[in-house]
């Protein structure tokens, strides 16, 4: 077997995009959510975002954030373990 703990891609990135989002109507979600819930009995008016009572925000529709910004980082490799570096 493999030893996988020393395993790592050079070459690895990590990506973080930044955008503009227009929120709208927010109302607290939970994880459970694929669709954001109803503003009244008619569940034809949905709320625009959910919350899960922090500064975070989820959409669920791409047509409300407009990309600004594609940050990409390299991942650097841990240090060895009980060498100071």
């Amino acid at each position: 077997m493999r030893d996988q703990s020393n395993d790592f891609e050079s070459d690895a990135l990590i990506y973080i995009f930044e955008a503009q989002v227009v929120t709208g109507k927010t109302t607290i979600g939970s994880a459970e959510l694929i669709v954001p819930p109803g503003q009244s009995e008619d569940r034809l008016t949905r709320y625009d975002n959910v919350s899960g009572g922090t500064s975070t925000r989820v959409i669920f529709n791409s047509r409300q954030a407009y990309p600004e910004y594609l940050i990409t980082c390299r991942q650097s490799p841990a240090s060895p373990r009980g060498r100071n570096v």
